[in-house]
């Protein structure tokens, strides 16, 4: 009966681990989210890849990023230590484009991404990291 108890608890055990992977990539941050119109979005950064947003809409648009932490928007235009720097507010995403807009968010330690979609009567997806290669918004 132990062995049955132990065999139990081994199978219980392994389910757990395969379902709390999946749900874990199910909400991953390369996950497309939409949006509609001017609107902010809060999301987890995983790591130091652009942030992908796809314009689905007929009409170019623009977005602003920003690191997000503690309910406060900080500048990820720059990175001390990097010799790049990124436009960040007011990048444009042309009509019916996927693009990817380069920041520092996760370099400066910042765990989490705040997009503003500034443009009324566009929509799309996006998501804070990116799974792919695009052009770059920036």
């Amino acid at each position: 009966m132990n062995n049955t108890i132990k065999k139990a608890a081994a199978v219980f055990a392994a389910a757990m681990t395969i379902l709390s992977t999946s749900a874990a990539s199910a909400f991953a941050s390369t996950t497309d989210i939409g949006w509609e119109g001017v609107t902010n979005r809060v999301r987890s950064k995983d790591n130091t890849s652009s942030v992908y947003v796809y314009n689905q809409s007929y009409k170019d648009g623009t977005v602003s990023v920003y690191g997000y932490k503690n309910g406060y928007n900080y500048s990820v235009s720059s990175c001390s230590g990097y010799r790049s720097t990124f436009k960040t507010t007011n990048v444009t995403i042309p009509a019916r484009s996927k693009r990817e807009v380069h920041q520092f968010v996760k370099e400066k330690g910042y765990p989490s991404v705040h997009i503003y979609f500034n443009t009324d009567k566009t929509y799309g997806v996006w998501s804070s990291d990116t799974a792919g290669s695009y052009t770059s918004a920036n």
